[in-house]
């Protein structure tokens, strides 16, 4: 037997050759440092515990963010990350890091901060809404507002209500301001509005009905009446669709009315129109209709001679299209919503996408002499955008929106509906200003 056994034990590793080798008496060893030379590419073994390996991922961890012990701190409405190996800041939502001093972390609420309004270093002339600047609120407590229309004479449009109760309203709103005023209380889901000279035309649940400008009684129009979708007021006649009986919706139409008729008179079916009828526009002569089909790009529009002998056959312009609707005519031309964009046309010409593939989907149109302005129904990030009429120069007027829909413009601001905020009475009617 060798006179010293651990030398018999040399061939199974550096590992007993150690362990024999040390004299009996000495301390066992303490911690060892960290050994990140051992360790991959962007790791190490910062709590020197051989089981876990090299645990710490230097590119990514908040504790050890680009070397062991190095801790990224947090602040004032900030999370702390760790991107790269370098420490940085998550803002919460309506927060933002404009001094880029990490110490007190996103300093500023970018939803009212005049000096930093929606983003750092955007400057108010006056107040700071929502991340809007000059933006105010015209109206607040609405029951679910929706569809707008403007004139010379006032803002109108309609609180939808819960359904649950006659609670909706058709309201005006003065051009001066001032506090709104309910032209027509007490109504089941009015919807659609037109205006004229004199009245106010809206859809409701059981037809459809018309009110004075200047308030008074509310008149009940066309017995018979069911799912209007859009209406059109001109030369002394109404006209409106209805989108039908789902899922077929294949008894919808285009009807008319004339506006001296008797409250309750028979409506006219002008044309039968297949595929949930959608919107309506007028021109001199015609009446088109869209109709958003029921798949996803069976859609269609049509035209009727106002003049024809009704009912008559309508004529297909165009088809093959992705839910059409939003239907207005504006300076000889048709526009339209179609399907994530905007499409006009003239009658006898081809369609036209002039903004197509819209990160959000458009809810409904508005305009001015030089652009196209719509908004865009989300629950938390809906927006307010705009266009030149040639598709160029996108611009944004509000972001960051809940469920915004109805919209209109006049000479220096758009107007626009937030429909509903997480309850009945939530909505809200704000005026903002349209830019250069």
């Amino acid at each position: 037997m060798p006179s010293n056994p651990c030398h018999a034990l040399f061939g199974l590793g550096a590992l007993l050759l150690a362990a024999c080798s040390s004299p009996p008496s000495a301390a066992p060893p303490g911690p060892t440092a960290p050994r990140e030379d051992l360790c991959p590419e962007g790791f190490a073994d910062c709590d020197g515990d051989s089981d876990n390996g090299c645990e710490a991922a230097l590119l990514t961890s908040v504790e050890s963010c680009g070397a062991c012990g190095a801790r990224c701190a947090g602040g004032d409405g900030a999370t702390a990350l760790c991107a790269a190996g370098a420490c940085t800041l998550a803002c919460d939502a309506g927060r933002a890091d404009c001094d880029g001093d990490g110490g007190n972390g996103c300093e500023v609420l970018v939803a009212e901060d005049p000096r930093h309004c929606g983003a750092c270093g955007v400057t108010c002339a006056d107040a700071c809404w929502n991340g809007t600047c000059d933006a105010a609120v015209l109206a607040g407590e609405l029951r679910l507002p929706t569809f707008l229309g403007i004139d010379a004479t006032g803002l109108y449009w309609t609180n939808q209500g819960t359904g649950d109760a006659p609670d909706g309203s058709v309201m005006r709103l003065d051009p001066g301001g001032g506090e709104p005023v309910a032209l027509a209380p007490e109504q089941e889901l009015p919807g659609p509005l037109a205006l004229d000279e004199a009245a106010v035309y809206f859809a409701h649940a059981r037809g459809l009905a018309a009110v004075p400008k200047a308030g008074g009684e509310v008149a009940e129009l066309a017995a018979g009446t069911r799912g209007v979708t859009a209406l059109a007021v001109d030369q002394g006649a109404l006209y409106w669709v209805e989108a039908g009986t789902p899922p077929a919706f294949e008894d919808g139409g285009l009807f008319t009315l004339p506006l001296g008729a008797e409250p309750g008179a028979a409506k006219v079916m002008l044309a039968a129109i297949p595929g949930a009828a959608s919107g309506v526009a007028l021109d001199a002569g015609h009446v088109y209709v869209t109709a958003r089909g029921t798949g996803a790009a069976d859609g269609a529009i049509y035209r009727v001679a106002r003049d024809a002998a009704p009912p008559s056959a309508p004529d297909r312009l165009h088809e093959a299209l992705a839910a059409p609707r939003a239907l207005q005519a504006r300076g000889g031309a048709l526009w339209l919503i179609e399907g994530r964009g905007i499409a006009t046309f003239s009658p006898g010409s081809p369609l036209r996408r002039v903004v197509p593939d819209l990160p959000q989907i458009p809810a409904q149109l508005a305009f001015d002499d030089a652009r196209v302005f719509w908004t865009t129904a989300r629950e938390a990030d809906g927006q307010v955008q705009s266009a030149r009429l040639d598709g160029s120069d996108l611009a944004t007027h509000a972001r960051n929106l809940s469920y915004p829909w109805g919209i209109a413009v006049d000479g220096t601001n758009v107007y626009f509906s937030l429909a509903w905020n997480g309850g009945p009475a939530t909505g809200a009617l704000v005026r903002g200003p349209k830019g250069p």
